[in-house]
């Protein structure tokens, strides 16, 4: 999921996409180093991961619909 909304998200909104997946990376670091530790600890790097994720589904989405409204302009650049 996190791939497919990278690629996509990345069509129009590059920078946006790139510092999403870094922190949904930096993010998964986090849970799986609290899980480890405790597993309590898992929710500040899924606090820190989700906000990301729910981004990225967005800017997905206006990507797609971009891409379907605007076909004359469909990167293009």
């Amino acid at each position: 999921m996190l791939i497919v909304f990278a690629v996509v998200s990345g069509l129009y909104f590059p920078t946006l996409a790139l510092i999403s997946t870094w922190a949904m990376l930096i993010g998964r670091i986090v849970y799986a180093l609290g899980y480890v530790k405790q597993p309590n600890l898992r929710r500040y790097g899924a606090m820190m991961a989700m906000p990301f994720l729910f981004m990225m589904m967005i800017l997905s989405f206006v990507s797609a619909i971009w891409y379907i409204t605007h076909p004359e302009v469909a990167l293009s650049a």
